[in-house]
């Protein structure tokens, strides 16, 4: 077993010994503590004024975005003749915008699970 010791970590030692000892160390440690959570609180708060100012900036371009969704979804890719309506009833949920959209969605996220969820 080696009795050595370097000076400098004894050293550092020696003084959280000192800082143990003294009555301010504690109260010291508790003004540090206090004033990170304000900033903390201070920070949190800020983040959350942007974000309601940057929602606020665009629910008009979203709300615009989300009309022009709804009357483009339920195009249909493939004009069918009504002269065969079971085959037209029968494809009318595949044959729309919002079915290629929901297909892709779904690659999508099976896509995302086969590479960053691997177990």
């Amino acid at each position: 077993m080696i009795d050595e010791r370097d000076p400098v970590i004894q050293s550092l030692f020696d003084g959280s010994q000192q800082a143990a000892r003294d009555d301010t160390f504690v109260a010291d440690v508790m003004t540090g503590v206090n004033a990170l959570r304000r900033r903390s609180l201070l920070a949190s708060g800020a983040v959350a004024v942007m974000l309601v100012a940057v929602a606020a900036i665009l629910a008009g371009p979203i709300g615009a975005a989300v009309n022009l969704l709804t009357s483009v979804m339920p195009q249909s890719l493939i004009e069918l003749d009504a002269g065969n309506a079971l085959l037209v009833h029968f494809l009318a949920p595949l044959n729309s915008v919002a079915a290629v959209v929901g297909v892709g969605l779904l690659l999508l996220g099976l896509a995302f699970r086969k590479i960053f969820c691997r177990r």
